[in-house]
């Protein structure tokens, strides 16, 4: 499976989706406050959802592990 990142952190209620990418699903979501807690503390930066197909792959993968922990 393929996923991308969607991600609008320069609006007034930014949000993160983690999206299938064959069915288009959101399989993940954060937003507000989570959202902003994982900026904060350096969870999330704004150089990895730049970066190319393989950091963003790769945080994926983390942000997958991440929400399984919290």
């Amino acid at each position: 499976m393929t996923y991308q990142i969607d991600a609008w952190l320069e609006r007034r209620e930014p949000y993160l989706r983690i999206v299938d990418r064959q069915s288009g699903v959101v399989v993940m979501e954060w937003r507000d406050q989570r959202l902003q807690g994982l900026l904060e503390q350096g969870d999330i930066t704004r150089q990895e959802l730049e970066g190319d197909h393989v950091n963003q792959q790769t945080l994926v993968r983390d942000l997958f592990l991440y929400d399984c922990i919290t």
